[in-house]
């Protein structure tokens, strides 16, 4: 074993009594790895310590489901998206922990933004007061500045990290790519950071696309009160709207992602670059002492009686590569097991090392919502064989299965509950009078009851009693 993955919770990854420390003690080989798209969603959770980021999302999550509990409501909603000509009806629920579905959440509510800011004022001709006093509150915050520029931000940083977020979950990502994917979603934001002109002056930018939101509602972004002395409330200066909220937001906000990408990557990284230098790509600038470390780890695991072994396969690796044509210079260990040759066994196994180390628990954790849907409350009672067909025909829906021969081969099974079919003159010859264990007599035969009662048999004892 080279490797485990599992989430960030205590009871998995903690370095004493978790479920990784007993394993380490089994297998010392076998690194943690916290699971990528759990460290990516925890990194884009924490930019919520920008205020005005933690305030949208609340009160676009309120939005959705003050909307989505009532019929009428949602009846004004579905009015409106229809004569505006939209496809979705309905707004999804706004989740927590799922990044891709808050994605999709927070895109179609800023694209339907004036939608429901309308649906809100139709909202506010209800004759319940409640409901209206809901809606008024909720329609004044949908309208103020800082939400609609705090909505523009993030729907921008979220469009950014989404493509990441999908790259994590597939099978067939290894770390190294992975990483990869993370340092590009750094290095566009820091350029975002350092760039003036990306904040504004082009339609996608943020500060342009919420003045056109603004816009749509009949509103104007304005700078708000900044007083001389204030405990709570930020006072940036600034001349006007547009620098205010550029200090306010808009720096804060790619600041707080950033570092919490660093934070939450950096264990991964460190891991990766024990043996990332075998890649071909990166193979050139690197030497021994880069991977020394590494050989010495999996000396045990790899059966290395002399390190200077590893050292010399090593040099033999770095000149057969420096050798290949650019086009065939790989940059992904996958890639890289294509085209290294037999002779070099030691730097092909530390990359099928790398390879298998894992970059996250999403299959996994598919099969666990799988098995929340099959073993519900109405099944509690199933068998241990009738799950794992029905988790098997869950998980592979494209495996095809010719039905006729799954048909003929339930019929020539025998089933210890099966219900035989006899003829009437055989049942009724071979029907012992006044045994309660035989009876229901049909049109053309009667049930006989093989081995243990079946649910049928019972109920019409019950009845005959």
């Amino acid at each position: 074993m080279v490797g485990q993955g599992y989430d960030g919770a205590s009871a998995m990854s903690g370095n004493l009594n978790s479920v990784q420390a007993h394993v380490r003690k089994a297998a010392p080989t076998a690194v943690y790895v916290h699971c990528s798209s759990h460290s990516l969603n925890l990194a884009l959770n924490s930019c919520c310590s920008v205020s005005e980021i933690r305030n949208m999302f609340g009160i676009v999550k309120e939005t959705i489901n003050f909307i989505n509990d009532s019929i009428k409501r949602r009846e004004i909603l579905e009015s409106h998206l229809t004569n505006a000509g939209s496809t979705s009806l309905k707004l999804p629920t706004f989740r927590e922990t799922r990044f891709i579905e808050r994605h999709g959440a927070l895109v179609l509510f800023k694209n339907n933004y004036a939608i429901i800011v309308s649906s809100l004022e139709e909202i506010l001709q209800l004759p319940d007061r409640k409901t209206v006093k809901k809606a008024r509150s909720l329609l004044h915050a949908l309208t103020d500045s800082s939400l609609i520029v705090s909505l523009c931000c993030a729907k921008k940083v979220m469009c950014l990290t989404l493509p990441l977020s999908r790259g994590l979950q597939t099978v067939n990502k290894d770390l190294v790519n992975a990483l990869k994917g993370v340092t590009h979603v750094k290095d566009t934001l820091k350029s975002w950071r350092s760039d003036v002109d990306e904040w504004h002056d082009e339609c996608y930018r943020p500060y342009s696309i919420a003045e056109g939101l603004a816009r749509s509602v009949d509103a104007e972004i304005r700078l708000p009160r900044i007083a001389s002395r204030q405990g709570h409330r930020s006072n940036v200066p600034a001349e006007n709207a547009d620098e205010y909220f550029k200090r306010y937001i808009w720096f804060p906000f790619l600041d707080s992602v950033i570092e919490s990408l660093e934070i939450r990557f950096t264990d991964h990284s460190r891991l990766v670059q024990k043996i990332i230098p075998l890649i071909p790509s990166e193979i050139k600038d690197s030497n021994w002492e880069d991977i020394q470390d590494s050989a010495k780890f999996y000396a045990d695991l790899l059966a290395i009686s002399d390190e200077e072994e590893v050292r010399n396969e090593y040099f033999d690796w770095k000149e057969f590569c420096s050798g290949l044509p650019k086009s065939d210079i790989s940059s992904s260990p996958l890639e890289a097991l294509d085209i290294i040759p037999g002779r070099f066994n030691y730097i092909k196994n530390l990359l099928l090392i790398l390879c298998t180390v894992p970059v996250t628990t999403c299959t996994a954790e598919r099969s666990f919502s799988a098995m929340k849907i099959l073993k519900n409350y109405l099944r509690n009672r199933i068998t241990d064989e009738r799950l794992t067909g029905l988790a098997l025909l869950y998980i592979h829906p494209d495996v095809d299965i010719d039905i006729n021969q799954k048909a003929a081969l339930l019929v020539s099974t025998s089933s210890k509950n099966s219900l035989t079919l006899m003829p009437r003159s055989t049942s009724q010859a071979a029907m012992p009078a006044g045994n309660p264990k035989y009876h229901g007599n049909t049109e053309g035969g009667s049930l006989r009851e093989s081995g243990t009662s079946t649910v049928l048999a019972r109920h019409k004892l019950r009845r005959s009693q």
